[in-house]
């Protein structure tokens, strides 16, 4: 964990490269970690072990970069997740393990606020449009160094622990359809 939080601070540097570079070696950190810990857990997990929580809650308007970078941590953390409407407006519900939950909500806030950040930095007095294009490319980069990361930490992962790991993803699909039956599969993220 100190590497990680070392690497996190570097992540939150002015030079979006060196960023990108931390926040990239931090997450490989991460899903090596996690394979790890499923290599241990062979057994597999059980629709009991499955949870759920409202990780992002929106007005009227969902917005597309905030939409993109949930599906992108659903799919790094094996979570599964959907959009509800409320009266109060949308929300995000994930389905997963707790500690994948943890992780998924700890990511969420720390890219969110990175990406507000820089755009706030890049994108001072260049208009709406400039700042909506800005958020989409950085969590376009976000889920390319994500997926770059997790690629690396399969690759040298033992078949169990990919076994374990990608029945996670099911077990939490699994969940999510069961607790909520009318839910369109257009709508809901793995």
């Amino acid at each position: 964990l100190d590497k990680i939080r070392k690497l996190r601070a570097l992540a939150e540097s002015a030079n979006v490269h060196e960023a990108a570079a931390a926040a990239a070696a931090a997450e490989r950190l991460i899903q090596e970690h996690n394979l790890s810990e499923a290599a241990l857990h062979v057994d597999g997990d059980s629709a009991d072990d499955v949870t759920t929580e409202n990780v992002s809650d929106v007005g009227s308007t969902i917005p597309t970069w905030t939409s993109n970078l949930l599906v992108c941590l659903c799919r790094a953390y094996q979570c599964s997740g959907f959009w509800t409407h409320t009266t109060q407006g949308h929300t995000f519900a994930v389905y997963g393990r707790a500690v994948d939950l943890g992780t998924l909500r700890y990511q969420f806030a720390f890219f969110s606020s990175e990406v507000t950040r820089l755009t706030a930095r890049a994108a001072r007095g260049q208009g709406r449009t400039y700042a909506n294009n800005f958020r989409l490319g950085a969590v376009a980069a976000i889920r390319e160094a994500i997926d770059g990361a997790r690629q690396q930490a399969r690759a040298q992962a033992t078949s169990s622990a990919l076994v374990v790991v990608d029945r996670r993803v099911e077990v939490a699909k699994e969940r999510r359809d069961e607790l909520n039956p009318g839910i369109r599969s257009r709508k809901s993220t793995s």
